[in-house]
């Protein structure tokens, strides 16, 4: 994905989490600076962090949206876990 996708991709991962770039950073698990060089384009998202963006935005925004490079493409599987939030359909039909 170029700059420019990642870019746009965690803009939107901030607005879904609301608050501010601190705020973000610190639920992402970086710091402000790094997500102000994810902005940037100076830098891109590491796996974890593309975790986290992907559980902070229940899905919304992807793991697999922000490092193709690393990520590949999702299976169905993955679509799903990432549609509910996480949780596979047996843990949701547990927990219902």
């Amino acid at each position: 994905m170029d700059d420019q996708g990642v870019i746009a991709l965690v803009r939107k991962s901030m607005a879904i989490h609301g608050g501010t770039q601190a705020e973000f950073a610190i639920a992402c698990g970086v710091s402000q600076s790094l997500i102000s060089q994810f902005l940037s384009g100076t830098k891109q998202p590491g796996w974890r962090t593309c975790k986290n963006i992907e559980r902070l935005t229940q899905g919304q925004v992807s793991r697999y949206q922000l490092r193709p490079d690393i990520f590949g493409e999702p299976d169905s599987i993955d679509i799903n876990i990432a549609a509910t939030g996480g949780k596979s359909e047996k843990h949701q039909k547990e927990s219902s």
